[in-house]
């Protein structure tokens, strides 16, 4: 399926999976996924962050901090513009993903899609979408940040990703 983005051109969909095209900053790329949802998964913005903030919110998995505050978030997205996403349903986000590369590999802080959305796909595309713009960026391993008492690595491993238990643990400092 060929569908137009905001600044022209068009980007290609192959079974959900983005094709080579890069996802240009401030465009849109739409599938349809069954129960005839019409998903755009596009960039996030700050002017996204009202809505973003109050879905990070609703889930309890989920850690925030003064790092998720709007300035905070608005330097994250300066700095990585395309691996912070989110996915909308008749122009309502629905989904997010706030991802960060260091040149090496990518990280996924924030991973979230609406509790009534969930079960319908809308994760697994997000998911591929966010993996497809990293591996453009050159990351060859994506870390997720997962808290233990948060249900949602089953969704991960179903997609190949696994865990490093015993392996490495994080340490933080507040600065």
């Amino acid at each position: 399926m060929r569908v137009g983005g905001r600044r022209g051109g068009s980007i290609d969909f192959n079974g959900g999976i983005a094709s080579s095209h890069p996802l240009r900053r401030g465009s849109r790329k739409t599938v349809r996924k069954r129960d005839d949802l019409k998903a755009e998964i596009r960039e996030m913005s700050i002017d996204d962050y009202d809505h973003v903030i109050a879905l990070w919110k609703g889930f309890s998995g989920i850690g925030l901090s003064s790092a998720d505050e709007r300035e905070e978030i608005g330097k994250f997205l300066d700095l990585n513009p395309h691996t912070s996403l989110v996915v909308e349903i008749n122009g309502e986000i629905a989904g997010t993903a706030l991802g960060g590369f260091d040149g090496r590999r990518g990280y996924v802080y924030h991973f979230v899609i609406e509790k009534e959305m969930q079960g319908r796909g809308l994760g697994t595309l997000l998911l591929k979408e966010l993996e497809s713009q990293f591996k453009k960026l050159g990351a060859q391993r994506l870390h997720l940040m997962i808290y233990n008492d948060n249900k949602a690595w089953r969704f991960y491993e179903k997609r190949g990703y696994f865990r490093r238990d015993g392996e490495l643990f994080i340490m933080s400092r507040d600065i």
